[in-house]
């Protein structure tokens, strides 16, 4: 049950986060924060239903991408759950905690023109980041 955690893993992870968000694409990064194993391993849940990288187990990592559609779906940039509440009968991992974030391309938006319409759209922007 014990998930490799070498620098290749986490290369290529971060490889595929930044093709995700170079596409324009949304996924989910899960990272298991409490567990009696393979604390810190990470799983990118991508939208479209690509997967990377691996909590160290097959049920558990399946029940992951599951649920990691709802939270998408549910536009939260960052969430605690305990593995029973949306997998109960992993009983091995039900008081794990794994920690769900949401990863989408920054926002960005075009102005076009100089009126009064466009500067207060640009302050607005600005203001909202």
């Amino acid at each position: 049950m014990n998930v490799p955690t070498n620098e290749t893993s986490f290369t290529t992870l971060a490889q595929r986060i930044n093709c995700t968000l170079e596409q324009g694409s949304v996924a989910a990064l899960v990272t298991l924060i409490e567990s009696k194993v393979n604390v810190g391993a990470k799983m990118l849940c991508e939208e479209a239903g690509e997967d990377a990288g691996s909590l160290g187990d097959a049920r558990l990592d399946e029940a992951v991408k599951i649920h990691a559609q709802s939270f998408l779906r549910a536009r939260s940039e960052a969430r605690v759950y305990k593995v029973e509440e949306f997998a109960p009968q992993l009983e091995a991992w039900r008081e794990a905690r794994v920690l769900f974030e949401r990863l989408e391309p920054e926002a960005r938006i075009v102005v076009c023109g100089a009126g009064h319409v466009g500067a207060s759209l640009a302050r607005l922007a600005h203001t909202l980041g």
